[in-house]
């Protein structure tokens, strides 16, 4: 391909002087296929693939089944009661020890990404996807409990690289007038997984718990035990075979980075990682983004998963209900953050005022579902209620999930010129540690009273991040240093 002085394990953060000493490398280089946006800036030359599609479908398709695997056990709940014994509480223990590997591993596979590549990232995760499902199978033969968190651990460690990866990924493979969106599918592809986790599970193992088996548990029969135990283990197959096919897809082609970059700032360098480190840890606005976003976010996305189940027990709805719930929401929120990610990457400096709207309609809609669940508004019946119920998760999926992508782009331009992992690293590292601290609330004795408690604390939280907000100073670093190349460009010419 090519020249053999230029190949994909080219340095696309390599400094401006070695750009400069190869250009004319690059420039016999330049593949004459594919459709292709090729500029000259500082003597750079930028291309846009049309594989990058391919790359951000196979990136989506690894976090959808990451997230679809985060969120397989908790719509069975119920099931899961009958046929091991494993109560809403250790369901909650499983979901944070999820978290925990998210935690643990974040900063250490943006480390290897920087020190390796996307790739090397990429191959690591699915391999942690893969083990995750075979410990699942053993703790399915076993009915281990240890076994099975221990499984669920490594589903968080995969799951690592689809929160750090989306900024990442948009910024090696897309121009500047497609990254947002980018961010937005492959950020929202874990979410759309969870989402069609409420369903998947159920349907895939066939069962459905009655209310009279769930009260009566301990008169249920082996065979009945038995068959919720075998529907079960349907779904560990079937969570088999999406790790299988996710290995088989990166392995076979995931390229580390295209030949040439697809804009003028992704050839500019970067900060060390650890130096990286340090001045991230200091910028002030990125701490206020960072809060902002992750007090609202990260007890959100601890409260969904959970939303058959906390439903069920405030407002006795059916669990099927709570799940066709929770997936609608969430599929709705991963479509609306597509749609306004698109609609400001035609408008970035609309950022902040686009947030902003999100984080009053949040604080809104959870004080009506508060009010419902506390027994202030009534309805004269469950038709009524349960429309009104899905209006509300619904508008809620969309504020919490729509600012996803604005605030991981944000949080990069606001770093820059801070290794856009890297700061997608401390954003998702602070949103488990609040999911952790909502998980761990589980467990404090008294406060079980029909887990009201849940919605007020996504009330309060959301309610403290909107001053944050406000607090907020826009910063547009690679946007600007973007826009001054194209400039300078231009008077060249």
């Amino acid at each position: 391909m090519g020249s053999q002085n230029f190949d994909e394990s080219y340095p696309l953060l390599a400094s401006k002087s070695s750009m400069q000493e190869d250009s004319t490398a690059i420039v016999s280089a330049t593949p004459a296929v594919e459709h292709a946006s090729i500029m000259l800036s500082d003597r750079v030359h930028t291309k846009v693939y049309r594989k990058r599609w391919y790359m951000l479908a196979v990136f989506c398709f690894v976090a959808f089944c990451q997230g679809l695997l985060w969120n397989t056990w908790s719509p069975l709940g119920d099931a899961m009661y009958i046929a091991f014994g494993w109560t809403s509480d250790f369901i909650a223990f499983s979901l944070a020890m999820c978290s925990v590997g998210i935690v643990l591993c974040s900063f250490p596979i943006m480390y290897l990404i920087e020190r390796k590549d996307l790739r090397v990232g990429t191959v690591l995760a699915v391999v942690f996807l893969l083990i995750c499902v075979i410990i699942w199978n053993i703790a399915h033969v076993t009915h281990a409990k240890g076994v099975f968190a221990l499984g669920c651990f490594f589903t968080g460690l995969s799951s690592s690289l689809a929160l750090v990866g989306p900024t990442l990924l948009s910024v090696l493979w897309f121009p500047v007038a497609e990254r947002t969106t980018a961010t937005a599918f492959a950020a929202m592809s874990p979410h759309f997984g969870i989402g069609l986790g409420f369903i998947i599970g159920p349907i895939i193992s066939g069962v459905k718990i009655t209310a009279y088996e769930l009260e009566h548990s301990a008169n249920i029969s082996d065979d009945r035990r038995l068959e919720i135990q075998n529907g079960l283990k349907h779904v560990v197959y079937f969570d088999t075979i999406l790790a299988v096919l996710c290995f088989i897809l990166v392995v076979a082609y995931f390229p580390a980075r295209p030949l040439l970059p697809p804009s003028v700032v992704q050839t500019k360098p970067r900060t060390e990682y650890w130096l990286g480190l340090k001045q991230t840890s200091k910028n002030v606005q990125f701490w206020i983004l960072n809060m902002a976003f992750n007090v609202a976010n990260g007890t959100f996305n601890a409260w969904l998963p959970m939303l058959s189940v906390l439903l069920s027990t405030s407002l006795f709805l059916d669990e099927t209900v709570g799940d066709w719930m929770g997936f609608v929401a969430m599929m709705s929120g991963c479509i609306g953050s597509v749609l306004i990610a698109m609609v400001i990457d035609r408008h970035k400096r609309l950022t902040k005022r686009a947030l902003l709207i999100m984080s009053v309609s949040s604080v809104l809609l959870y004080a009506l579902l508060g009010l419902i669940q506390w027994g202030y508004i009534r309805f004269s019946d469950e038709v009524a209620l349960t429309a009104m119920l899905y209006i509300l998760v619904i508008g809620i999926s969309i504020c919490m999930n729509g600012g996803v992508p604005l605030y991981f782009e944000l949080g990069c331009e606001i770093t820059y010129p801070v290794p856009e992992g890297l700061s997608a690293a401390y954003i998702t590292v602070l949103n488990d540690v609040f999911g952790l601290i909502f998980y761990t609330i589980f467990f404090i004795p008294g406060l079980d009273d029909g887990d009201t408690w849940t919605t007020g604390a996504c009330l309060i939280a959301c309610i403290l991040s909107f001053p944050m907000l406000l607090l907020l100073k826009e910063k547009f670093s690679r946007l600007d240093e973007e826009a001054t190349a194209i400039e300078e460009k231009d008077v060249d010419s």
